[in-house]
């Protein structure tokens, strides 16, 4: 009877204790290598156990620094919450903004924009504006509230003010609050920019600062509503 490749590969895969049983094939079967030379069988296991093994180590090792970089971020966005929360004033809310991007997230520029009346009146980098349509660039987050990438020099200058007036990246996050017994509705801008290009791209992800825009979004609020009553 002859046997076709089929058959063979069949056989062998219903009875995988074959080579167990026939130890001494093993040393006799020859596969090709891609130098052109022949290996046994052992030893070409051998090399696709080491391999498959030098893999598996790459990808841990990238699962590990991608943990070590949510970790960092998590105790960086936990302390800019804390600050947050903290805030007492609008003076408060300016401080740990800058004290928190410009020195713990490293980022050169930071603005937050927001809407009220004209009885308010801004602080450091938040800036009030009549209404959301007055706030810089916001045509870029139209479509999920969210923008990460490159900014041209003018759309630096346009949110970040004259010193940012050349070529970057910004992460621009526009938050909604619903209304509460201590404040109206508010919308702003959260800007945070960089003269890095590269710094800020549209594939890093946009959990973290999300979080960030709603925590910023009722501290805001919060701060308005206390100073509107005061």
């Amino acid at each position: 009877m002859l046997l076709d490749d089929e058959t063979v590969m069949r056989y062998l895969r219903d009875h995988t204790d074959f080579f167990q049983r026939h130890p001494e094939l093993v040393s006799e079967l020859e596969l090709p290598h891609e130098s052109g030379s022949a290996v046994s069988l052992v030893e070409r296991q051998v090399a696709l156990l080491r391999d498959r093994n030098i893999e598996l180590r790459k990808r841990l090792g990238t699962l590990l620094q991608a943990a070590e970089e949510n970790d960092a971020l998590f105790t960086k966005t936990r302390a800019l919450t804390l600050a947050l929360l903290d805030a007492g004033s609008l003076d408060d809310l300016d401080t740990a903004l800058r004290a928190q991007f410009l020195e713990g997230f490293g980022a050169d520029f930071v603005s937050c924009y927001f809407s009220g009346n004209d009885a308010l009146r801004g602080c450091g980098c938040l800036h009030l504006r009549p209404s959301p349509e007055d706030f810089p660039l916001l045509q870029m987050t139209a479509s999920k509230s969210l923008y990460c990438g490159s900014l041209r020099a003018e759309e630096m200058a346009a949110i970040f003010g004259a010193e940012a007036g050349s070529p970057g990246s910004a992460v621009l996050i526009h938050f909604e609050t619903p209304a509460r017994s201590e404040g109206a509705p508010l919308s702003g801008l959260l800007a945070i920019g960089s003269l890095q290009p590269e710094r800020f791209t549209p594939e890093m992800g946009t959990l973290f600062v999300s979080h960030i825009g709603e925590v910023l979004g009722r501290t805001l609020q919060r701060v308005l509503g206390q100073r509107a009553s005061a």
